[in-house]
């Protein structure tokens, strides 16, 4: 941050046991440089329980008014199992702490995504955009899907809508199951990269346009 603080995720630990790691759910956490060294707050510890995330697997961005952003990757709905994963929203409150939100819980339906791995990004409008591994409306992939681009939607009073913008796997050499963040260029489109997929099967480089 300005300060110089640094923000970063775990994807296991804290005080809470998860299906996938029962050393924890995993964290959030902040560095602060004091002289030659640093010092850690943990800012929030995952509970996967009430719909909470877990596996946070990338890490976070701040929004102008201070609030952190972040996914997990299993956690929330568990239609999935261990969960389908979540996008959360962290807010820090005044005399210090940090109150932790889910904006939204993927499911595991064709018309969703599921298991998010990289980190979401903001466009000029407030609108979040991220990607999937699984999920998604293609079966070329078997029952978990290849893989989607989502967007949330701010609609106010704290809550938002989440759009599919787009399906992987919709045709023979198509991108598959993206594992990484997205980048925004400056007239909205939308790059990133795919674990699998394409004409060699290994993977590609993306875009989508709005």
């Amino acid at each position: 941050d300005s300060a110089g603080n640094l923000y970063g995720t775990t994807i296991a630990g804290g005080n809470s046991k998860c299906n996938f790691y029962y050393a924890g759910c995993g964290t959030v956490f902040e560095l602060l440089p004091i002289g030659t060294s640093w010092t850690e707050t943990l800012l929030y510890q995952f509970t996967d329980t009430g719909g909470d995330g877990s596996d946070p697997e990338d890490g976070v961005i701040f929004d102008a008014a201070g609030n952190l952003y972040g996914v997990t990757a299993a956690g929330g709905s568990h239609l999935c199992i261990g969960g389908c994963g979540t996008v959360y929203e962290l807010s820090p409150v005044a005399g210090g702490g940090w109150n932790e939100k889910v904006l939204y819980q993927f499911s595991n339906s064709r018309q969703d995504g599921n298991t998010p791995f990289g980190n979401v990004v903001f466009d000029a409008q407030g609108n979040l955009y991220g990607t999937t591994f699984d999920g998604g409306g293609s079966s070329a992939c078997g029952t978990y899907g290849c893989g989607t681009v989502f967007k949330l939607t701010p609609i106010g009073g704290g809550d938002w809508t989440e759009s599919i913008v787009n399906n992987f796997g919709a045709y023979l050499g198509d991108a598959r199951n993206p594992r990484a963040s997205l980048l925004l260029d400056g007239v909205g489109n939308l790059y990133g990269t795919t674990q699998a997929g394409g004409r060699a099967t290994q993977g590609t480089v993306f875009r989508v346009q709005p």
